[in-house]
C-alpha cells in the first residue's frame, strides 16, 4: 500500500495494526512523513488497518483506525484532513476537441484498360517488435479484384514512431490515475480508450478507364488531451482514442502528369521510368530530397555552386523549381551542338561542337552565330570540363 501526504500543516504520524485488532495500543510498524512524502507498506497477509495523527503518536487523530486497507491501495492525504483513494482523490479535465497525428502513409498506381473496373483497397497499420526489441510502425496497403486476386503489389512504407497506446502522462503517476482517467474519457465522450497495436480498413475503389489511378492511404492517430490535479501534483496527459485511416483516390492521364510527391514514390516503384523535366534554357532545378540546384542550357545541366551565383545569375531561390527525385539523373553534361555558353567573370565565349568547346574570337564573329543575345552565361569553371576544339575567326 502507498500513501502520499499533501497536508501542510507539519507532519503526520502512522502506524498499522491486524485487520481483526479491535484494540489499538500497539501497532505493527510506524512512522512520520511531510508534506509532498509518501509511505510503502506491505502487509504479509495483504490486509490491515491503519491510523494517522498529527505529529506523533499523541497527536490528535486524522484518520481513526477500523477502516480495512490492502497492499495494492493507494491513497492520499489531502490538505484538508481527507484520506482518499488516488482514483477519487485526481481530478480529471478534458481539453476541447479531438486531436490527430499522422501516422504515415503508403501510394499504390494502377493502370486501368478502355474500361472501368472496381478493386478493394486493404490498408493496415501495425506495430511489431523487432529482435532488438525496439517497436516498428509499419503501413501497407494492397489490392485485390472482385474474385479476391491480388492486383498489383503490396506496398509497405514505415510509419515512424512507434504507436501511441492507452493513456499517457506527463509525470510517472499510479495506473490508477491511467484507469481513473480511461474511465472519465469513456463517459463523457462516448468513447473507448484504445490499447490495439493493429487497425485494418477495407475500402472498394473504381478505377476509370484509360486512366492512371494513385491512391494514397494515410493513417492518424486519433487522441484528446487533458490535465490531472491529484493533491498538490497538476499534471498533462493525452489518451489515444484509435488510429484512423483514409484514402485519397487521384486520375491522371500519364505518369508524365504526377506531382512530385507521388511522382518519387512512383519512380521508386517504376525504377525504369524517367520523368519529364523541363530542359528550357535558365530553367533552375533541384531534386526532392537533394541540395545541389542546376541551371539548363542547351539542354545540359550546369551545377549552381551557392546561393550568391543563384542570386546573381538567376533570379534566386524564387526560381528553383522542385523536380522527383531522379528525374535529373539522365540529364546530360554536356549540351547540344550549338550552344553558346560564358562564364560569369569571364570574357571567353564558347561555341559547343561535339562535346568540345570552340572559342568565337571576336564579337563580329559571334554576330555570325546570332550575336551576344545567344550567350548563355554559366558559372565560372562550368566550362572547364570540355575539351578546347579550334578556334573560330
Amino acid at each position: 500500500m502507498k500513501f502520499t501526504s499533501n497536508w501542510t500543516k507539519g507532519n503526520v504520524f502512522w502506524r498499522t495494526f491486524n485487520r481483526s485488532d479491535t484494540v489499538y495500543l500497539i501497532g505493527l510498524r510506524e512512522g512520520t512523513v511531510g508534506n509532498g512524502g509518501s509511505v510503502t507498506y506491505n502487509n504479509p497477509t495483504n490486509f490491515f488497518q491503519m491510523e494517522l495523527k498529527r505529529g506523533d503518536l499523541f497527536g490528535s487523530t486524522l484518520v481513526a483506525a477500523g477502516r480495512v486497507y490492502s497492499n495494492d491501495g493507494e491513497y492520499i492525504l489531502t490538505d484538508a484532513g481527507d484520506f482518499l483513494s488516488v482514483e477519487d482523490a485526481a481530478s480529471v479535465t478534458i481539453d476541447q476537441g479531438f486531436k490527430f497525428q499522422p501516422y504515415g502513409s503508403v501510394a499504390q498506381f494502377f493502370t486501368q484498360g478502355s474500361t472501368d473496373s472496381s478493386i478493394t483497397i486493404t490498408s493496415t497499420i501495425t506495430q511489431t517488435t523487432t529482435q532488438s526489441g525496439s517497436s516498428q510502425t509499419t503501413v501497407t496497403s494492397e489490392a485485390s479484384d472482385e474474385t479476391d486476386t491480388q492486383v498489383g503489389g503490396k506496398e509497405s512504407a514505415s510509419g515512424g514512431s512507434s504507436l501511441k497506446l492507452g493513456v499517457e502522462l506527463s509525470e510517472s503517476v499510479s495506473s490508477k490515475v491511467s484507469d481513473k482517467i480511461s474511465e472519465v474519457v469513456s463517459k463523457q465522450l462516448s468513447v473507448t480508450v484504445s490499447t490495439q497495436s493493429t487497425y485494418s480498413e477495407v475500402q472498394p475503389i473504381t478505377l476509370k478507364g484509360g486512366k492512371l489511378t494513385a491512391i494514397e492511404s494515410s493513417w492518424q492517430r486519433r487522441y484528446v488531451t487533458g490535465s490531472v490535479t491529484l493533491g498538490s501534483l497538476h499534471f498533462t496527459y493525452d489518451a489515444t482514442l484509435g488510429y484512423v485511416g483514409s484514402r485519397k483516390v487521384s486520375e491522371y492521364d500519364s505518369p508524365d502528369a504526377l506531382p512530385p510527391e507521388l511522382m518519387a514514390a512512383y519512380i521508386a516503384q517504376n525504377p525504369g521510368y524517367r520523368p519529364p523535366v523541363d530542359l528550357t534554357d535558365g530553367a533552375v532545378m533541384r531534386e526532392q530530397s537533394s541540395a545541389p540546384v542546376d541551371v539548363i542550357f542547351g539542354g545540359a545541366k550546369f551545377w549552381i555552386p551557392s546561393p550568391d551565383v543563384l542570386n546573381r545569375l538567376y533570379g534566386g531561390w524564387d526560381q528553383v523549381v522542385v523536380v522527383p527525385d531522379g528525374s535529373l539523373s539522365a540529364v546530360p553534361t554536356i549540351p547540344r551542338d550549338g550552344t553558346i555558353l560564358r562564364e560569369e567573370h569571364h570574357a571567353e565565349v564558347w561555341l559547343i561542337e561535339a562535346g568540345q568547346k570552340q572559342h568565337i574570337a571576336s564579337a563580329d564573329v559571334l554576330s555570325r552565330f546570332g550575336g551576344w543575345g545567344v550567350v548563355r552565361v554559366v558559372p565560372d569553371d562550368a566550362t572547364a570540363p570540355f575539351p578546347s576544339g579550334t578556334t573560330i575567326n
